[in-house]
């Protein structure tokens, strides 16, 4: 018999995810994170990122679940940045929960929903002259790919939701040598494309090994029967 016992119930593990994968000097940044206490539950968080002298970059706070995000501006590789909760303890030291390195050189793909359109914006802090690639693909199917000169460090275009299937799509920044130099996952929700799927028995009890009659209708989201490939378990 074995148990596991929280020695210190108010140990809480911060950590961070910049969008597509790290953080690049000189280039703005989506962050998220996620706060875990000794249970390994979400817990509500809320405080402030500063650089290594101690100054506020920019202020966070989490949902119930304790997860959230926020942007770094322009970040340097010359700074370290960390995370510092609120409130502080009276009479105490703040915890700090270091970030990410800041990369010298690298890229950042961003990816963001405006209503019905998905925005992509690449940014790269050495591709300024070269070709770059973006490559749109789910489930190990490529669906668009978009070839572009950065312009002011950047290339920026959208598409819309509708012409990508509901699930994952990876979004790959490639350089001109096809590459992959950037990736961001993203979950593209379309409830208009979903089967619904209703099961009834005929019976509300069984007994043991009594078979068991179901009934399953399978409709579109007007309600209208549609075509599935259903599997039952």
């Amino acid at each position: 018999y074995s148990k596991t016992i929280a020695i210190d119930k108010g140990y809480l593990d911060l950590q961070f995810f910049p969008e597509s994968g790290e953080l690049v000097h000189g280039i703005s940044s989506l962050v998220g994170f996620k706060a875990l206490d000794c249970n390994g539950k979400g817990k509500k968080v809320e405080g402030e990122i500063v650089n290594g002298k101690g100054e506020v970059i920019t202020l966070f706070e989490s949902n119930e679940l304790g997860m959230g995000t926020f942007t770094l501006a322009n970040v340097n590789s010359a700074a370290n940045y960390s995370a510092r909760l609120l409130p502080v303890p009276e009479g105490g030291l703040a915890k700090m929960y270091p970030l990410p390195k800041v990369a010298s050189k690298g890229n950042v793909l961003s990816v963001k929903k405006d209503w019905d359109r998905i925005n992509l914006k690449a940014f790269s802090n050495y591709l300024k002259n070269d070709s770059i690639t973006i490559l749109a693909s789910c489930r190990g199917i490529a669906y668009y790919s978009i070839n572009g000169h950065p312009k002011k460090d950047s290339l920026a275009f959208s598409l819309p939701a509708s012409v990508l299937p509901e699930g994952i799509i990876a979004f790959t920044l490639m350089d001109a040598q096809m590459q992959p130099v950037a990736e961001r996952l993203y979950f593209n929700e379309r409830p208009e494309s979903r089967v619904n799927i209703a099961i009834t028995s005929d019976k509300e009890y069984y007994m043991q090994r009594e078979p068991a009659n179901l009934t399953i209708e399978a409709t579109d989201s007007e309600g209208k029967p549609a075509n599935a490939s259903l599997s039952v378990l």
